[in-house]
C-alpha cells in the first residue's frame, strides 16, 4: 500500500482547464524522459523511463525493468498554479526550462529531459481487445493453465476460502467442475497428464491428480508467493515474489537454473517459443534463451494476474474497471 509522505497541509483546488491565464497550453503536458531521483518513493518512480503528462489531465508512468520488461502505471493528475499532483499522493512544484522538467517538494526532486523520441502509451505496450468476458469462479485472480481441452483455475490465498480447483469450458467459460485438494493454488499449470499448483505463499509448487485432486509430488523448495507457472513441454518455469524465475525440472524434481528479477511476476504461460508473464498487471512475451522481452500488451483499464493458451486462443484472468470478482477474459493477442 502507498503511504502518503507529504506532512504539510495542503489545499486541493478543484481540476481546472488546460488553458493558461495566456491562453497557452502548460508546457508540462508532453512526454518526458525520467534522468534522475524519486527513488524513495516507493515503487512508484523506481524503475520509471517515461512519464506522459496530457492536457485531458491523465498521466502514464511507463516502467522497464531488467531484461527489458515493462509496466505502466495510469491514473488522473492535477494540476494547477504550478503544482502538479499525481495519483492522491505526490505534491510536487514544477519548472519547465526548455526540455528539462524538475518536480520538485521538501522531499524529492526528479529531473526529466525531454528528448524527442519518447513513446506513446500504446507504442510502449500495445492494446489488445476482450472478446468474451464471464465472472471467475472465486472473486480473487490466479493464474490459468489448459490442459488440451478444459481451462483450470486456482483458489487464492485466503484459508477462509473451500480449498478447490476449478475446471472450466473455455467455450461457455462455465465451471463443470471443483476438484477438491489441499493447496490454495494461485499459480496453476498442466504438464503432461497433471496439474501443478503452487499453495498460498509456500516455496514449493505439486504435482496434482486431476481426478482426485492429491499430491503426487512436493517440489524443491523454490522462492515464496509462487504466482505463475509455465510449461514448455521439458521444463516448469516458476515464478516467485522473491524476485527470481526459476527454471524446473519435473522428471528429476531439481531447479535447474535461477534467473533473479527485478519485478513481481504473477500468472504465466509459454506459448510457441515464448515466455508469457503478467507483470503489474500487464502481459510480457519473453525468449527464455538469453530471458529477454520481446513484447507488451495490456487491456483498457484492466489489471491481468494470469494466461493460458488452448493453441488458437489466449485466455486471461483480470480485474476490470478495479472492480471484483475477477474475470476470465479471451482476448485477441
Amino acid at each position: 500500500m502507498k503511504i502518503q509522505f507529504l506532512i504539510y497541509a495542503i489545499v486541493l483546488l478543484p481540476l481546472v482547464s488546460c488553458k493558461k491565464d495566456n491562453d497557452m497550453i502548460s508546457p508540462i503536458y508532453n512526454k518526458w524522459t525520467y534522468v534522475s531521483g524519486g527513488l524513495d518513493l516507493e515503487e512508484d518512480f523506481q524503475h520509471l523511463k517515461y512519464i506522459i503528462i496530457q492536457a485531458d489531465n491523465t498521466v502514464s508512468l511507463l516502467y522497464e525493468y531488467d531484461h527489458g520488461i515493462r509496466g505502466c502505471n495510469e491514473d488522473l493528475c492535477q494540476v494547477t498554479n504550478g503544482q502538479i499532483y499525481l495519483f492522491g499522493y505526490y505534491l510536487f512544484n514544477f519548472t519547465v526550462d526548455g526540455n528539462t522538467m524538475i518536480l520538485q517538494n521538501p522531499d524529492e526532486e526528479i529531473i526529466f529531459e525531454r528528448n524527442g523520441n519518447e513513446p506513446s502509451k500504446q507504442e510502449w505496450i500495445q492494446p489488445v481487445e476482450i472478446t468474451e468476458s464471464y465472472n471467475a469462479p472465486i472473486e480473487s485472480g490466479t493464474d490459468l493453465a489448459f490442459d488440451g481441452e478444459f481451462l483450470w483455475y486456482g483458489n487464492g490465498a485466503n484459508y477462509d476460502d473451500p480449498a478447490y480447483l476449478y475446471k472450466i469450458d473455455p467455450a461457455s467459460l462455465s465451471v463443470i467442475e471443483q476438484l477438491p485438494t489441499s493447496n490454495w493454488a494461485i499459480g496453476i499449470e498442466w504438464a503432461d497428464g497433471y496439474l501443478w499448483t503452487s499453495s498460498n505463499g509456500h516455496s514449493s509448487i505439486y504435482k496434482v491428480n486431476p481426478v482426485t485432486g492429491s499430491n503426487l509430488l512436493t517440489s524443491v523448495n523454490m522462492g515464496g508467493w509462487i504466482n505463475g507457472i509455465a510449461f514448455d513441454g521439458q521444463y516448469l518455469w516458476v515464478g516467485d515474489s522473491y524476485h527470481k524465475i526459476y527454471k524446473y525440472n519435473p522428471g528429476i524434481n531439481t531447479v535447474e537454473e535461477e534467473i533473479p528479477i527485478e519485478f513481481f511476476p504473477d500468472g504465466m504461460a509459454y506459448v510457441q517459443n515464448y515466455l508469457y508473464i503478467c507483470v503489474g498487471g500487464i502481459i510480457n512475451k519473453c525468449t527464455t534463451d538469453p530471458f529477454q522481452f520481446v513484447a507488451a500488451y495490456d487491456i483498457e483499464r484492466g489489471y491481468i494476474c494470469g494466461i493460458a493458451h488452448d493453441g488458437n486462443d489466449f485466455y486471461i484472468s483480470a480485474y476490470l474497471n478495479n472492480e471484483t470478482p475477477c474475470k476470465i477474459c479471451k482476448i485477441s493477442l
